[in-house]
């Protein structure tokens, strides 16, 4: 068990490359070990069992010392006069503050500082008080954010959660005793099972000796599954909503090269920045007839994403992780990217093509304008640090050094996605109340340092 679960979390490192960790239930009981950065090549010890859970963090809650990622580290374990339980969680709490301090105010003990932790104690209360469904249906009612969550109790059960909303993917396979739940369609592959079924909003699935079993734990809701999965997150072989998540990049691509016609025609070359841009360029190039160049390169062996890092190391990161060709002399550069954030690889990858000749340099952006925080696991969580906020894309053009900005249009790309998508980062419609209600009090405090959720609440 211990290696296939390591050769399935390894299957979804790209998406936390801070700390990874494991937990197993054996004859010990449950059993926890936790490393920092991405999952080694090498596998770790990790205890043996029947049962296991394992977790690559991306850290949108805590601090970023040594210490303080492996002290949050995923699983998190948690006990009581009753139960012990391991719990992992993709997602973010926007009321994390308010959650906080009531845990407190009951006595429990907060030991990290991961919003991880206080799912798992909030859980833990209900699970004591009755059973999993009336725990996580009391769950629902405290926490407002995103959480897709695993977890394994001390009395064998397992156990996989999506939240009302549906914001961060979910999937299980269940054949005979086996049974699997993961982020991402491309774990599956990994034991070589399938197909894997979307765990729906608002459901519990349950796995024990009795079988498994499904349960509505919160009434039924749209989904709004996060959209930045389709354009940052997920694995290009990874399968959301029914399609391969390479489809839609490339079909991101061809809608780009459709509405920005005119700037698609003076370009020379379409030059992806590596890795999540790439099928978009090879659409772009389907419309457009131009052709797709290699002329930005990515250092195999830097794999942590700087989008995943924080200020000052993301700066050192960028700088070390991409070269440029110096082919691109004289060309005028259609460079296209999965998104916009903070600008920061942009500025870069810009003044390096422009160092080496490049006559033009044109952004194509598979994602719309980013212009609001994000609450629910995404680390964009204050306005400031958002550059397309307050900034027209000829402003943004101008701050990264670019000959123009072209977005993609917010209607094209719900098309693409599909409609009901969390798209709060562009329009600043929460799908949560909690999540409005920070947005509005950041825009009235436009100094405010740090994560909002850590500091208004």
């Amino acid at each position: 068990m211990a290696r296939d679960l390591y050769w399935s979390l390894l299957s979804l490192n790209h998406r936390g490359q801070q700390s990874h960790g494991f937990a197993v239930l054996n004859a010990e009981g449950i059993s926890r070990s936790v490393g920092l950065g991405p999952l080694p090549e090498v596998p770790p010890e990790i205890p043996d069992g029947e049962i296991g859970i394992g977790h690559a963090r991306y850290a949108t809650s805590g601090g970023s010392s040594a210490e303080e990622l492996i002290r949050d580290a995923q699983p998190v374990v948690v006990g009581g006069p009753g139960r012990r339980m391991a719990l992992a969680y993709n997602g973010n709490v926007a009321n994390a503050m308010e959650l906080r301090r009531s845990l407190e105010a009951s006595g429990a003990l907060i030991s990290t500082g991961s919003d991880a932790e206080l799912i798992a104690l909030e859980l833990l209360r209900g699970l004591e008080a009755s059973g999993l469904r009336s725990a996580m249906s009391r769950l629902s009612t405290r926490v407002d954010g995103a959480y897709s969550l695993v977890g394994i109790i001390d009395d064998g059960t397992v156990f996989a959660a999506r939240d009302p909303n549906g914001i961060r993917p979910l999937f299980t396979f269940e054949s005979g005793p086996l049974f699997i739940a993961a982020s991402e369609t491309v774990a599956f592959d990994m034991y070589g099972v399938g197909p894997a079924v979307p765990v729906e909003p608002g459901e519990l699935v349950v796995a024990s000796e009795d079988g498994v079993h499904h349960h509505r734990y919160a009434p039924p809701r749209p989904e709004h599954i996060c959209s930045f999965e389709y354009a940052y997150f997920a694995r290009p072989d990874s399968i959301l909503g029914g399609r391969y998540v390479y489809e839609v990049r490339r079909e991101l691509g061809r809608r780009l090269a459709a509405r920005h016609a005119g700037v698609a025609r003076r370009v020379d070359s379409v030059v992806p920045v590596p890795e999540t841009a790439v099928d978009a360029a090879y659409g772009f190039h389907e419309v457009s007839g131009k052709p797709v160049e290699t002329l930005v390169f990515k250092h195999r062996f830097v794999r942590a994403r700087a989008f995943m890092s924080g200020g000052g190391e993301r700066q050192g990161l960028i700088s070390r992780k991409y070269n440029v060709s110096k082919r691109a002399a004289g060309r005028r550069i259609a460079l296209m990217d999965d998104s916009i954030v903070r600008g920061d690889t942009l500025r870069h990858l810009i003044s390096a093509l422009r160092s080496v000749g490049a006559s033009e340099v044109h952004v194509f952006s598979t994602f719309p304008k980013i212009s609001h925080p994000c609450f629910y696991g995404v680390d964009m969580a204050t306005y400031g640090e958002l550059i397309g906020y307050n900034r027209s894309p000829n402003e943004v053009a101008a701050s990264i050094g670019a000959d123009s900005v072209n977005y993609q249009d917010l209607d094209d790309f719900l098309e693409v996605v599909g409609r009901s998508a969390c798209v709060a980062c562009v329009t600043g419609q929460y799908p949560t109340e909690k999540a409005a209600l920070l947005a509005a009090a950041a825009l009235r405090a436009p100094g405010i340092r740090g994560r909002i959720t850590e500091v208004i609440g």
